[in-house]
């Protein structure tokens, strides 16, 4: 009886690692071994004949059968892609070696002279190599550029040229990184281009990034993973994933002023922690109040001040131990802060009163505060100029305010609702993600005026410039 009891139990320890090993290699598990792909197209500034093409299908050749990509953009007019660059196509694909990109138009018109001519067009398109590897959860780019030719002679084909570009990615303080949260990437943006270069597979639902110039590391928050993505920024590869504790949901992080503690806001667990970036070991973790949505840091003693939104105050650190050494109720429903690093004035956004207040860190001292059009979903001071700029969704706008002898208020508007904003290290330009439209807009930081708008795609969440 022993003997058979043990048998059995063999018998079903085996069907049991049997049936694992079938999932384990089913095409329904193979198919979760997959990649991201963009493509970008783009015409020279000196493009020739003003031509007009429809695109039909897009194929992309490798191992096995051809993969369609559902073009973003099916009219493309020449003219108005001139210097530009334009997202194509972003799909998700079997991880694997792709050779050749098929391209089928449903049309061309074409300008000769004085005359408008629709030559006929290959029923079945032309194939263009875009050698590209697509490695497991990662992702890849593809920068094509088409150089529209001259119109063809009567009774002949129009010949699409299009050729894959290969551009070596800009030094990395020309650089900008914006999580995307829909494909699971952070886009490699060259910021004095205005132009997208490069992705990186990070998992779904990445947060908000930030830069370390001291490790030279990029960290992500991962909602969908409850825990840290950590990229080499100068090699642009997700190193790992430093688990948090389940159900934090990470969003907001912050770096101390030394670059050793990285501070991580948790809405899903209502935490705050404190990770070592030598380690990436968890320090400190503590209790936060209901409704947590930003932190910043005091440059001087190391404060965090944590925003929380339903409990109507900024809660306030220590950084030795996460200790709660005070509340702030200024304005109620907190939801942005920020610390301005020469002067030690602390601002805060309220949603439900639009209004940003400030206060003097130093002797306490109520700075007054400015009425908005709306809620402002982020703040980020500018030591250069000295201003606040505030991300105003409702309005489209970002209003800068200048907090001398009283806030000074002036708006300048966009064109769909920012949510993110940061500076690149000079405070030269002002980055700005435009969740709506599914770009960045790239500012001139004094005079507002714009330098590049960039095609992201997806859900664009937050930028960093490092």
């Amino acid at each position: 009886m022993p003997w058979e009891w043990k048998s059995s139990r063999q018998a079903g320890c085996l069907a049991w690692v049997l049936f694992l090993a079938s999932v384990w290699w089913s095409p329904v598990a193979r198919a979760g071994e997959q990649a991201t792909l963009f493509v970008y197209l783009e015409v020279p500034a000196d493009y020739s004949v003003p031509t007009e093409i429809s695109l039909a299908e897009l194929l992309l050749h490798g191992a096995g059968d051809p993969v369609g990509l559902a073009p973003r953009q099916r009219r493309l007019v020449a003219a108005d892609l001139a210097g530009q660059q334009i997202l194509l196509a972003v799909a998700t694909l079997a991880a694997g070696h792709y050779d050749s990109l098929s391209v089928v138009l449903g049309g061309v018109t074409a300008r000769s002279g004085a005359a408008t001519v629709r030559p006929p067009v290959a029923p079945d398109g032309e194939t263009f190599p875009v050698p590209v590897d697509l490695r497991r959860d990662e992702a890849a780019v593809i920068s094509l550029v088409w150089q529209p030719g001259p119109v063809p002679a009567a009774g002949h084909k129009y010949r699409l040229a299009l050729h894959a570009a290969t551009r070596p990615v800009p030094p990395l303080g020309a650089l900008a990184f914006v999580t995307e949260r829909e494909s699971g990437t952070v886009l490699v943006v060259d910021r004095l281009a205005g132009r997208v270069v490069d992705a990186v597979g990070v998992g779904p639902e990445p947060g908000e990034i930030i830069y370390s110039s001291a490790r030279q590391k990029l960290y992500v928050a991962e909602a969908d993973a409850d825990g840290i993505g950590v990229i080499d920024a100068l090699t642009l590869r997700l190193e790992r994933i430093v688990p948090l504790s389940f159900g934090d949901d990470p969003d907001r992080l912050a770096l101390s002023p030394d670059q050793r503690t990285l501070y991580v806001l948790n809405p899903g667990s209502r935490s705050l922690v404190a990770l070592t970036t030598s380690s990436m070991q968890e320090q400190y973790r503590t209790t936060v109040g209901d409704g947590p949505r930003d932190l910043a840091l005091d440059p001087d003693n190391g404060n965090v001040f944590v925003a929380c939104e339903f409990e109507g105050e900024v809660q306030v650190f220590t950084p030795a131990g996460l200790t709660r050494r005070s509340s702030l109720v200024m304005t109620p429903t907190p939801v942005a802060v920020a610390v301005a690093a020469n002067t030690r004035q602390l601002y805060i956004a309220s949603a439900s009163r639009n209004r940003i207040q400030g206060l003097d860190l130093q002797d306490g001292r109520d700075l007054g505060g400015q009425t908005l059009c709306g809620p402002a979903s982020y703040l980020v001071f500018s030591p250069r100029s000295r201003q606040l700029f505030a991300a105003l969704p409702s309005c489209s706008e970002i209003a800068l305010l200048r907090p001398v002898d009283g806030f000074e208020f002036a708006p300048f508007g966009l064109p769909s609702a920012p949510a993110y904003l940061t500076f690149d290290p000079a405070c030269r330009q002002l980055l700005v993600v435009l969740p709506q439209s599914a770009t960045l807009v790239i500012l001139e930081a004094n005079r507002g005026t714009l330098q590049s708008t960039v095609e992201l795609g997806g859900r664009p969440y937050a930028v960093v410039a490092p």
